[in-house]
């Protein structure tokens, strides 16, 4: 269903605008674990909406944290990052910015 899509896409905009911030947060306070969480809900997330890209940096980084690898998780961070301002900017194009009509996602009818 379209419009259940585009309510997806806009909660997406409004629950994982910060989660590069919470995920670094998480790993300055050795928190592997709700790193691991933040990245695991992204991939999910970012699957749903069809993301590809950002679904699988999510996957790397949360691989890494069940593994507690450390080497080249700030690049996979990096890319992750990328990926979201980028898959942010087209949502707040096509629905408005946090302070406009963002939060209000149930009244999204058009793309």
């Amino acid at each position: 269903d379209t419009k259940l899509l585009r309510q997806l896409i806009c909660r997406f905009g409004q629950t994982q605008a910060d989660v590069v911030v919470r995920i670094k947060e998480a790993l300055a306070f050795d928190n592997i674990e709700k790193a691991r969480l933040e990245a695991h809900a992204l991939k999910n997330l970012a699957g749903t909406i069809g993301a590809t890209a950002l679904e699988t940096h999510a996957q790397i980084l949360e691989d890494m944290c069940k593994n507690n690898r450390v080497q080249g998780r700030d690049e996979v961070i990096h890319h992750l990052d990328i990926d979201l301002i980028n898959l942010l900017a087209k949502i707040y194009t096509a629905y408005g910015t946090q302070g406009e009509t963002l939060y209000d996602c149930e009244k999204i009818t058009t793309l």
